[in-house]
């Protein structure tokens, strides 16, 4: 973004896309930028009232330009643990020098540090974007193109990339005979259920999978959907009355000392206030074994105790508290200090009216 293309000069487009004010009287300013692609529409039905257009949501403010772009080279950067057969684990990161394609893009930006970190800002940024959905249409902002850390007033610009999680030694691979096991009784048991309570477990199965995959913020959405669907009920006395029979003990134990009562909390917390949990490895571990707990009861399994053995092992139930569980998630920003190929800003004039 350092060019002085055709039409509209990249500083000029920069000064669009930032405000100084963001910052009051910071020197080193960054700001957070997404491109989306528009489509099926001409550019007569893209012209802003303004050269840029500002909004706010949630107390945070966000920029929309729009703009052609063209010539414009970047690296993505792809992180991911790698092992060997010699026991060894190791994070690499796999730099593409990419192209962007030559189009028109919808720009977003947003301010970052000390606002908020480039994941918050992502997050405030989807906000935005479903009400601009709502607003103008899918083909307003139809697919995600790039993003980008772009330093104020200098135009360098960095691509993010995912934060992963780093593993820990207590989750395995334990492979041993009895989790072989394990793993066939529980497929054993599934492939002698049949109709909706099979469609059930499968899906939950699958919701679980794709909790694990998530970033630490949106996991228990999944999990505990996950449960609902296994479960065929969003109740408390339901779902409690489940843990009880698989335990075979009074409700009390599994409210306080299993910690049913926090993960219940964590439920109401999220569907009805709209307050995401972090979960740290330990803390979703726990929330797995309660679901595990939960499919082997409905597969008329004996019950395990999964929550009573990683309480055994040290779980403290105090970790399923938000003000507890929301810090101290173990994860790795794979991002490298400098790239070895530069990026090019390419060419950015503006076609905003």
């Amino acid at each position: 973004m350092t060019e002085e293309p055709e039409g509209m000069p990249a500083a000029r487009l920069l000064d669009y896309l930032c405000n100084p004010a963001w910052f009051g009287g910071q020197e080193a300013r960054q700001i957070f930028v997404r491109y989306y692609v528009p489509v099926l529409v001409g550019p007569d039905h893209l012209r802003l009232a303004n050269t840029f257009e500002q909004y706010e949501i949630g107390g945070i403010p966000v920029r929309l330009v729009i703009a052609q772009i063209s010539d414009q080279i970047y690296i993505s950067n792809h992180p991911a643990w790698t092992s060997t057969a010699d026991g060894n684990t190791a994070l690499i990161g796999e730099a593409i020098q990419r192209k962007l394609p030559d189009s028109l893009y919808v720009l977003l930006s947003t301010p970052l540090a000390p606002i908020q970190d480039w994941n918050t800002a992502a997050r405030n940024m989807d906000k935005l974007a479903s009400v601009l959905r709502y607003a103008f249409g899918m083909n307003f902002v139809f697919h995600i193109a790039r993003e980008a850390i772009v330093d104020i007033p200098g135009g360098n610009m960095t691509t993010p990339s995912r934060l992963i999680p780093a593993p820990q030694p207590s989750d395995g691979p334990s492979l041993g005979r009895e989790h072989r096991e394990l793993l066939q009784e529980l497929l054993a048991a599934l492939a002698g259920k049949s109709g909706e309570l099979a469609d059930r477990v499968l899906f939950s199965l699958e919701l679980f999978e794709r909790a694990a995959q998530q970033l630490s913020g949106a996991k228990f959405f999944y999990y505990w959907i996950g449960i609902e669907v296994l479960c065929g009920s969003y109740g408390m006395q339901s779902i409690l009355s489940r843990l009880e029979k698989a335990y075979g003990t009074k409700r009390a134990y599994v409210q306080n000392d299993l910690g049913f009562t926090q993960v219940w909390r964590m439920r109401t917390e999220l569907f009805h206030h709209g307050q995401q949990h972090d979960m740290p490895q330990d803390v979703e571990r726990y929330v797995q074994a309660m679901f595990m707990d939960l499919v082997r009861f409905h597969l008329d399994l004996p019950c395990r105790r999964h929550m009573e053995m990683s309480i055994r092992q040290g779980f403290q139930i105090e970790r399923l508290k938000r003000e507890v569980g929301t810090t101290n998630v173990l994860s790795i920003d794979a991002r490298p200090a400098a790239h070895t190929v530069p990026e090019s800003p390419g060419q950015d004039p503006t076609d905003a009216g």
